[in-house]
């Protein structure tokens, strides 16, 4: 099987869509470099004919491609050590590792000399693979999986306790949970106890046996069940959890790294950028040129008059913009430097991987990240672009993930934004956003709710503002200038429905939300984009469109999951969440 024919496999809209001509080249081309990253840097011919979004897709696919290169190559070596065949071309019908698995499994169970004809043989070992699959639909639509505390009484339960979940469907699992839950089962805090539905696997084996040979139907079907599919159905399911849970965390910090990089250069030809950190470090404070040269510099010391210092600098060199960290350990006094540069403060910048970025800088710390801060409003896609991507803590449980693959994921989102860039398609050529997307724009940043001191002054139905500090698949989380971030959960983004939170916000860019629940004693502040629904709407009953509808005649949809893993999916069911299960996906975030 080459790479065109696992795109057909794996992604048959994505295949669909792209031109057949280009796509053999590009698969080519791919197959000779190794992956996309180095035909970006050599700006390949043949990535010419595709979008942005595509080639994100088709690295997906070809990174799967060379996985299920390497399992093949595994299971051909093991097959030609034990003597065993396989019927010709069964290979090219085989689309992912675990299906492979199942296929060595198979060539040990049904023989060539077990089958009067070649014929017999391959739709046996065929029945034998189908019989695997539709055992892993099974197991993922109809499982589920308990997640307990293995000891109550250790010093650490409590932060796992949130983990914990009694009883619930694979298919209904969050990506978050999962991964948290899997965090916890390593540090020995967690147990993870899937519970499968073998009365409905066992009559697929029954239903299928008398396509399975004449020795499969001589063994039995709980013969054939046990060596084809207990022994191993659970640690299958367990890694395609682990690789959907994955993807959906490595997209979320693609999408807002992109974020990042796409976010318009601020037009300033004085800039004043300040740097804050502890509550015993002083402020750095850089007066940077256009285009990001040192014009002048101050550490403020604690417990020095910070609107003093401030306004001295501003009256000394007259800047027309000034930028600010996203959040800082010291936030009473970032607070007090919004308030004294509210008119100028045009944006909000991500102060994560400061220490790489200041390396090479010859000036005391904070000075240095006072630089970077404002050299990121000034050129964003060149400074966020020049550290470590994995570096800058996007999305969330990035610190599960296998360090190479995070670094070739973003290393590549970095370089198809460079790219596209290039062919005048990215967001650099377009100039400053304006509106409330823009987190560099033109316009000025409002001060952060100077009246709200404490989580105990915020009320339900008030409107704050605050600065997007980062996105997870599931929401946003808010800097509202207290020391407790808020949380925009993804369904309270917009009115439409929003696959990825980058489609709506972007880390730096300030919003004004509507406060929907504040818990003190949890440390827990919920917010909304969405417009206030009024008393009238709020009390009326909400019909809850995420609950599934019985399935009608025909067919069920199937949605894929995983290594090409489908489950049913119920006719009538729908993609958006309920305010139920938003509230739900919400509490387990802000216990994680």
């Amino acid at each position: 099987m080459d790479f065109v024919e696992h795109t057909r496999r794996l992604n048959r809209d994505l295949y669909d869509a792209c031109d057949r001509a280009a796509l053999n080249k590009l698969g080519r081309s791919m197959d000779r470099a190794g992956s996309l990253s180095v035909l970006l840097e050599a700006n390949d011919s043949s990535l010419d004919p595709f979008p942005a979004g595509h080639l994100r897709d088709l690295s997906k696919v070809h990174r799967e491609f060379m996985r299920w290169k390497d399992a093949a190559k595994e299971m051909r070596r093991v097959l030609v050590k034990s003597g065993l065949g396989l019927p010709d071309g069964i290979l090219s019908e085989i689309a992912t590792p675990h299906e492979l698995g199942a296929l060595e499994r198979t060539a040990r169970m049904c023989p060539r000399s077990t089958h009067p004809d070649h014929g017999s043989w391959s739709s046996a070992v065929k029945a034998h693979v189908e019989l695997w699959n539709a055992c892993v639909e099974i197991g993922l639509s109809m499982g589920t999986v308990a997640i307990t505390v293995i000891d109550p009484g250790h010093p650490d339960a409590q932060e796992y306790a949130s983990i914990a979940i009694s009883r619930v469907d694979l298919n209904e699992l969050r990506g978050y949970q999962w991964l948290g839950a899997r965090r916890g089962e390593r540090a020995g805090m967690i147990g993870i106890e899937l519970d499968l539905p073998k009365k409905d696997i066992k009559q697929q084996g029954e239903a299928r046996l008398s396509l399975l040979g004449l020795s499969s139907q001589k063994r039995g079907v709980d013969s054939v069940l046990e060596e084809l599919v207990w022994n191993n159905l659970e640690p299958v399911l367990v890694s395609l959890l682990d690789r959907k849970a994955r993807a959906e965390a490595l997209g979320t910090a693609a999408s807002a790294y992109a974020g990042l990089l796409d976010t318009p250069p601020l037009a300033s030809k004085v800039l004043v950028a300040a740097h804050v950190s502890t509550t015993t470090a002083p402020i750095g404070v850089a007066v940077l040129s256009g285009d990001g040269a040192l014009i002048a510099q101050e550490e403020i010391l604690a417990g020095t008059d910070v609107t003093a210092r401030i306004t001295s600098i501003l009256e000394e060199h007259s800047p027309d913009a000034a930028v600010l960290p996203v959040t800082a350990s010291d936030s009473e006094r970032l607070r007090l430097l919004e308030s004294t540069l509210e008119p100028l403060l045009k944006a909000r910048i991500l102060p994560a991987a400061l220490t790489e970025a200041r390396e090479g800088l010859d000036h005391p710390p904070m000075i240095a990240g006072a630089i970077v801060i404002g050299r990121r409003a000034l050129n964003p896609a060149v400074e966020y672009g020049a550290v470590n991507p994995a570096s800058l803590g996007l999305g969330e449980y990035t610190s599960d993930m296998d360090d190479a693959v995070l670094a070739e994921v973003l290393t590549e989102t970095r370089l198809i934004t460079q790219w596209d860039r290039k062919r005048g398609k990215g967001a650099s050529s377009k100039g400053a956003l304006s509106g409330p997307k823009s987190a560099g724009g033109v316009r000025s940043i409002k001060q952060l709710n100077p009246l709200v001191k404490t989580i105990r002054d915020l009320k339900p139905g008030m409107v704050v503002d605050g600065i997007v500090t980062n996105l997870t698949r599931f929401g946003a989380f808010v800097n509202i200038g207290l020391t407790t971030e808020a949380m925009i959960h993804v369904s309270q983004l917009s009115e439409e429905f929003v696959d990825e939170p980058s489609q709506v916000v972007r880390v730096g860019q300030n919003v004004s939300a509507r406060v929907l629940e504040v818990v003190p004693e949890k440390s827990r502040i919920a917010l909304s984009l969405k417009p206030d629904p009024g008393p009238m709407d709020r009390q009326a009953p909400r019909r809850d469109t995420h609950r599934e509808r019985p399935a009608g005649p025909g067919s069920p949809q199937i949605e894929k999951l995983g290594d090409n893993t489908q489950r049913p999916k119920r006719s009538g069911s729908s993609d958006k969440p309920s305010r139920s299960a938003a509230l739900a996906d919400l509490d387990a975030l802000f216990k994680k």
